[in-house]
């Protein structure tokens, strides 16, 4: 943030773990809560209060998240910067000590009008090892600190709020439940926090592995050997300086890309937004949990493979990695109003894969669901292998299942017509598509019917071999073949991977034609189905798979 004219500069109160944001003229006071040893240890500050003014003017900027060095040199880097800084020993969660430490730097310097919130600690251990107390820590340094830094500074005339958060925030990291954790609840507080301040700059900056500062030479080799590149610190400030300085959504990732060096900051997503209303998606209606339409996967897939082939329009097949669930899109006033979503779509690292990573968000920043893009493979594939002969089996009619017990879909969402195999090995099914269903005409790049339906005949896999409702959470990779709608019968089958006490895994193959000359359309390999046991029906589910031996 530059600062205006004036007698006096404006003051910036940044959090622990912070560097000043440097700026002509620019005064910074900062305060410190932990630091992390050489060994990425954390350790209580021995920063003590230091103030120094200077009249210099250069510009320098000083990479964001690194150590502070206790180098008796540093204050004359900051005030080559032009900058006058304070350093104050105080913890994040001591809101009084906080406080008195703000008033004092508004009576010296003037209200403040910067936030950078980057404290932390860590108490890595499995979640049957770690104690409340450490988790409170870890937690509260984070989450309590920031919401006092916004507490504190509620009547202030702040133009920038920026949260450090970090990746574990959206993948998770072993033994840090906690951080993760954290770092969400700490977006999540950054995006509200972006309502309340419009005419102000507010970002949480979920930053990957740095080659410097907290990342010690054992950290860098651990994630040497899981393949996880480290930032660099000159694109690091490149990635950090553009993204508060371009308006932007309230939460981003910075990361290093899959080839070694960071996704420049410049590689901005591009952002389509998707409205979603009884007028626009009447037939949502009939894909309603409880009296609530919900936005299914197989729509979701849609509008990314849209985004992906809009982006790759050379590649005539298509392949989405990792899609991942994270959270239901409930339309609550779907018949009154529509729901605004978000689809980002960035550049995934800087190699020549053309890889895209995509992302559906609220307004507000908050991730539903993501995915990698990539081009997909050329030439047909082979049809499915052949689920085992159960002589046993009656098929029965797909009407039997849409009953709002075993299936909750209404009449638009019936793709179901009629199921020729079900076991503990898989499943199988006739599908129409959207076309025979008459659903509204539109520049359709799947058959989202289908797709629904072969999530639905996982679901009733599930359903057939363990008694218990499943809802699809994550899907390892879709390789899609075809575009558009289909007219010919679809054939869906759901082949058993694993099934376990939480969830269950299983491929599923949807092709066109019979006796030797299917073609296939896509394949989901991995899909993941989670259990609810809430929303079990096995008494309902054996008068289906009765005949099942």
């Amino acid at each position: 943030m530059r600062t205006g004219p004036g007698p006096r500069p404006p003051t910036q109160a940044a959090a622990p773990g912070a560097h000043p944001a440097p700026g002509r003229g620019r005064r910074t006071a900062r305060r410190r809560g932990r630091d992390r040893d050489p060994t990425g240890a954390e350790q209580p500050s021995r920063l003590g209060h230091r103030r120094h003014t200077h009249a210099g003017r250069t510009r320098r900027r000083l990479r964001p998240g690194a150590r502070l060095p206790r180098d008796p040199r540093h204050p004359d880097l900051l005030a080559g910067a032009g900058a006058e800084t304070r350093y104050v020993t105080a913890d994040a969660t001591d809101r009084e000590r906080i406080a008195e430490v703000l008033a004092d730097v508004r009576r010296d310097w003037g209200p403040i009008t910067g936030i950078i919130h980057a404290a932390g600690v860590i108490a890595d251990h499995n979640i049957s090892a770690k104690t409340e107390a450490q988790f409170a820590g870890v937690y509260d340094t984070k989450v309590l600190g920031f919401r006092n830094l916004l507490d504190l500074t509620h009547n202030d005339p702040v133009r920038l709020v920026c949260a450090f958060s970090s990746v574990s925030a959206r993948l998770g990291t072993a033994g840090q439940c906690d951080y993760a954790a954290a770092n969400q609840a700490m977006e999540q507080i950054t995006a509200a926090e972006a309502l309340r301040r419009p005419d102000a700059v507010v970002r949480a900056v979920a930053w990957g592995p740095w080659a410097a500062g907290m990342v010690s030479a054992a950290h860098a080799e651990h994630f040497r050997r899981l393949g996880v590149p480290l930032l660099e610190e000159a694109v690091g400030v490149r990635a950090f300086m553009t993204e508060l300085e371009q308006s932007g959504p309230a939460c981003v990732s910075l990361a290093a890309g899959a080839a070694g060096t960071a996704v420049e900051a410049t590689d901005r997503p591009r952002t389509t937004e998707i409205r979603v209303g009884a007028d626009t998606h009447p037939y949502l209606i009939d894909h309603s949990i409880a009296g609530r339409p919900v936005v299914p996967v197989a729509l979701v897939l849609e509008w990314f493979t849209r985004a992906a082939r809009a982006a790759m329009p050379a590649h005539e097949s298509l392949l989405l990695r990792d899609l991942r669930v994270m959270r239901t899109i409930a339309l609550d006033r779907f018949a009154v109003e529509e729901t605004r979503l978000h689809l980002h779509t960035r550049p995934e690292g800087t190699g020549a894969d053309d890889l895209l990573r995509l992302e559906l968000k609220s307004p507000e920043g908050a991730l539903y669901y993501s995915a990698i893009a990539g081009p997909g493979e050329q030439g047909a594939l082979a049809a499915p292998p052949a689920l085992p002969v159960d002589e046993t089996f009656e098929e029965h009619p797909g009407s039997a299942v849409y009953d709002g017990a075993m299936l909750f879909h209404g009449p638009l969402f019936h793709t179901i017509s009629t199921i020729t195999g079900l076991s503990s090995a898989g499943a199988g099914s006739d599908l129409v598509g959207m076309r025979t269903l008459n659903w509204p005409h539109d520049t359709w790049q799947t058959d989202t019917l289908v797709m629904d339906g072969a999530l639905q005949m996982a679901a009733l896999w599930v359903l057939s071999s363990a008694s218990v409702q499943a809802l699809p959470m994550g899907i390892r990779e879709v390789r899609l073949l075809a575009t558009g709608p289909v007219d010919a019968p679809v054939r869906c089958v759901v082949h058993s991977v694993t099934q376990g006490t939480d969830n269950a895994i299983c491929d599923i193959w949807l092709t066109t034609g019979r006796d030797g000359a299917e073609r296939v359309l896509a394949v989901f390999g991995g899909v993941e189905m989670v259990y609810r046991p809430d929303l079990s029906t096995p008494q309902r589910a054996g008068a289906l798979i009765s005949t099942d031996a």
